[in-house]
């Protein structure tokens, strides 16, 4: 089964940079980090550099797309670290960004995904109730929690993220905050079938770059591979 259709060049590179700022401002540095790229040795490898040009690096994600798994960081990291692959990329590099080099935590993702064996896409039943299970918790949160609306829900191509605003020091604090507030969401929402994933509490946590195709596994008609896409932001984003 082949992947589906991408959009043409100047429209993926503009949804990718979409998808982009809804993490970063320009100005701000990030990672860029490509797992399972694929050569024609096929020898697939990991692939990262450091940016603070949305317009450079959706470009650059661009190139990649299709060819593995497109990320980026969930926060801004310290601009000292950005000169180890400044504005360019590095084939396996050696050192990635870790949870001190976090400048500031301005994101909380909540990562929705149906249970399945690790290293597949998604079937469509499986997506759907991804999707059904976030409608759920956007509503709760927003009427019985009194949380603001979040920043985007994103179609992550197997599962949905809710992306909310966060301002908190990264330090310790702010991660048990924020280990315990995917905690509590777990305890009330998980199932059978979608749960809430508590891993993606640190700092430097990765995340799918919406606009960028989702390839876990061979696709299938069964298990597609899916592009992933904004859902919804508030009117006048």
């Amino acid at each position: 089964m082949t992947a589906p259709e991408a959009p043409d060049d100047a429209a993926r590179i503009a949804a990718i940079r979409q998808g982009l700022s809804l993490y970063h401002a320009s100005g701000e540095f990030f990672e860029l980090r490509f797992l399972d790229v694929k050569n024609d040795k096929w020898k697939p490898k990991t692939i990262a550099g450091y940016f603070d040009d949305l317009d450079l690096a959706a470009s650059v994600v661009a190139k990649f797309d299709g060819r593995g798994q497109c990320y980026v960081t969930l926060n801004p990291v310290d601009p000292a670290v950005a000169t180890r692959y400044y504005k360019r990329v590095e084939e396996n590099p050696k050192i990635t960004t870790g949870d001190k080099e976090i400048a500031h935590r301005r994101r909380l993702l909540i990562d929705l995904d149906a249970k399945r064996p690790s290293g597949i896409s998604a079937d469509e039943a499986q997506h759907e109730a991804a999707k059904a299970k976030a409608r759920v918790i956007f509503q709760a949160l927003r009427d019985d929690e009194g949380w603001d609306d979040p920043l985007a829900v994103i179609d992550s191509g197997n599962g949905i993220h809710i992306l909310y605003a966060l301002d908190l020091p990264n330090d310790d604090a702010a991660r048990d905050t924020v280990k315990h507030t995917l905690e509590k969401l777990d305890r009330r929402f998980s199932d059978d079938v979608v749960k809430v994933d508590l891993t993606v509490f640190n700092a430097a946590r990765i995340v799918k770059i919406p606009g960028t195709l989702a390839m876990k596994g061979d696709p299938t008609p069964e298990r597609p591979h899916r592009r992933s896409r904004i859902l919804w932001q508030p009117e006048g984003s």
